[in-house]
């Protein structure tokens, strides 16, 4: 189990980095590299509100052409301005966006606080389930803490979602950085919070008086015996089967029964015919009796998850792995079903990386390392089964060390394996090479084509406080 502990951390390690390596091969592919040289921008949101100034932003922020009036192309007019969002003088933009920060971070508040009465709400109810025996109980309990997990997450979203539309974010990427924060946060807690309780609260109950809303709570470390039956391993384990399996079930009705029932309902409502025969009608007709795709953030968010369960606790039930394995082959399957047969063709969107989803995905892997050395040493008490003459002393050191170990192994991978593989590093360089070489010599060229053919009509667009350019026909003086 120790060998088995240490290959799931090494793996969640090169896991994130081999992760970050093939995202930069594909910003490269896809031509959506962060350099402003190779034409990158950032994704404007139609919803965003301010005041319309003369300039625009860039990487290095806003670039302010109020102060070069005379000198802007006069084909540059007011319906190129870009709105900007630049604090309190632009009321009411700002102090409306103040406002609404100050109330979600209430509001989120409350639903966290929420939360946590609904999850010690269903530990009170596994102590219940545990009448219906030590095979059965823990399951059950699983499976409706797993059913009432989605439940939350589901309700949350909504509310994640209005809350993020009043902070009036510039960029798409600003935007589902916010919402991706304010879901994940909630979803930790939601998703983890019991495994987490079980694996590390709940074995104090066998020496110490723990109690749950008055209800006495707690079980036994592993024995030293092969017997588990009644330790907080095997309600860990039928704890984590059963989240998984209700996962599991509520995604593929989500993903594939959800959205089948919604495009008959609305062939129905277009055609009164919920069936659609594709050979007689056209495609924009086809497109159109299908639902909208809209964001990727579920998609994201349902492999995110599915990974905590591998990252963090794969040692509690090693089959995690396999199931979650298989799911993620489905889910490939059932993501490009949705794509391409189940959904209208999205609107490509611009962006160069998955945002926080990469940090985190780091988070988790890291996280990983003390859950599993923990579960494996506390939860399990996996020193003591084995080595029997180990004290508690010992048996903590032991862990300790285990756990120091792996956090360095796990750390020099983080440092040492590049995010950048060097082959496209090299074609990047080249790109880079070839627009400031023959770029430049083409821009002359062109120049040198123009002039010629427009004579002294060419405007040339000069520096701050030129005398010799006449401002009012947008030219050169001439030569006296």
């Amino acid at each position: 189990m120790v060998f088995f502990c240490a290959i799931l951390v090494i793996w969640s390690g090169l896991f994130v980095k081999f992760w970050e390596r093939h995202s930069f091969n594909l910003r490269y592919e896809w031509d959506v590299e962060g350099n402003a040289a190779l034409g990158y921008k950032e994704q404007v949101r139609p919803q965003f509100k301010g005041p319309p100034e003369p300039g625009f932003y860039s990487e290095g922020g806003w670039v302010d052409l109020a102060a070069y009036e005379e000198v802007v192309p006069r084909s540059f007019t007011q319906a190129d301005w870009q709105m900007r969002f630049r604090g309190p003088l632009h009321a009411p933009h700002f102090t409306t966006r103040h406002w609404y920060q100050l109330l979600n971070h209430h509001i989120i508040a409350a639903c966290l606080a929420g939360l946590v009465a609904v999850v010690i709400s269903l530990l009170v109810f596994k102590i219940w389930s545990e009448k219906l025996g030590e095979d059965w109980g823990p399951v059950v309990a699983g499976l409706v803490n797993g059913f009432s997990i989605q439940l939350l997450n589901f309700l949350y979203e909504m509310v994640a979602f209005k809350l993020t539309d009043w902070e009036n974010h510039r960029t798409v990427q600003d935007y589902e950085n916010s919402l991706i924060g304010k879901q994940f946060g909630f979803q930790f807690i939601n998703n983890y919070g019991s495994l987490l309780y079980i694996a590390f609260v709940k074995p104090y109950g066998e020496h110490e008086d723990l109690h749950l809303w008055g209800v006495s709570d707690g079980c036994a470390r592993q024995r030293g015996t092969d017997d588990n039956d009644g330790t907080c391993y095997e309600q860990l384990e039928g704890q984590l089967i059963g989240i998984v399996a209700s996962k599991v079930i509520v995604d593929g009705v989500l993903d594939i029964l959800l959205p089948w029932l919604k495009g008959k309902w609305k062939r129905y409502q277009l055609s009164g015919d919920m069936s659609l025969d594709t050979r007689h009608v056209d495609l924009v007709e086809e497109q159109l009796s299908l639902n909208e795709y809209t964001s990727s953030l579920w998609d994201f968010n349902q492999l995110v998850l599915t990974y905590g369960f591998v990252a963090m606790f794969a040692v509690a039930w090693p089959g995690t792995v396999l199931v979650i394995a298989i799911y993620g082959v489905v889910q490939n399957w059932v993501d490009c079903t949705k794509l391409l047969l189940t959904f209208q063709r999205p609107i490509p969107h611009e962006q160069d990386n998955i945002g926080s989803w990469k940090d985190i995905i780091k988070i988790l892997s890291a996280l990983g390392v003390v859950t599993n050395v923990g579960i494996l040493g506390y939860t399990m008490d996996w020193f003591g089964h084995n080595y029997r003459d180990m004290t508690s002393e010992d048996k903590l050191w032991a862990s300790i060390i285990l756990e120091h170990a792996l956090a360095a192994i796990w750390l020099a991978i983080q440092l040492h394996v590049g995010d950048e593989p060097s082959f496209v590093q090299q074609k990047l360089a080249l790109d880079l090479f070839e627009s400031e070489t023959y770029g430049a010599d083409r821009m002359i060229q062109l120049d040198s084509e123009t002039e010629s053919e427009h004579g002294e009509e060419t405007r040339d667009l000069p520096s701050k406080g030129d005398k010799e350019f006449d401002e009012e026909n947008g030219v050169r003086k001439p030569a006296a």
